[in-house]
């Protein structure tokens, strides 16, 4: 059992919709839909907010699993990266690519300057790696 399931099983006792739960939380429903389905939250703040409508006495036992799970999403978040930039270190990389990846930082607004500028303080793998890490969590992200 996951500390969404735990949500669940208690916004469910008390016979709340997500919607309700999340006024009386003063967070979005999406946010409890999201924790329920196993997305984990990342802010703890807002997670006790929903638990305190719900059932304080279990925070802590919640607080110890989402605490359990962010721990294991950033060690995946890690092994991921650290495979996307050992992959990237082989390649060779473009002129145009580099440029597709400085606008996508801008985007995510990483960078907030132009691409001589940004390309004169990190070598070009070090551009493409941070792109491609972006593009794959937003991939990632979109999936769920």
């Amino acid at each position: 059992m996951n500390s969404g399931d735990i949500i669940r099983e208690l916004r469910k006792g008390k016979r709340l919709s997500y919607r309700e739960l999340a006024d009386k939380a003063n967070v979005s429903h999406t946010f409890v839909s999201e924790w329920e389905k196993g997305n984990i939250p990342s802010l703890l703040d807002k997670a006790e907010s929903v638990v305190k409508n719900l059932d304080l006495s279990r925070w802590d036992e919640i607080k110890t699993l989402l605490e359990k799970e962010i721990k294991n999403l950033n060690e995946q978040r890690l092994k991921q990266d650290y495979e996307t930039s050992k992959s990237i270190l082989d390649q060779q990389i473009s002129d145009e690519q580099i440029q597709d990846d400085i606008k996508l930082l801008q985007q995510f607004q990483v960078v907030d300057v132009n691409f001589r500028e940004f390309a004169g303080k990190l070598s070009r793998n070090d551009i493409h790696i941070v792109a491609e890490v972006i593009r794959k969590r937003k991939t990632q992200k979109d999936e769920h």
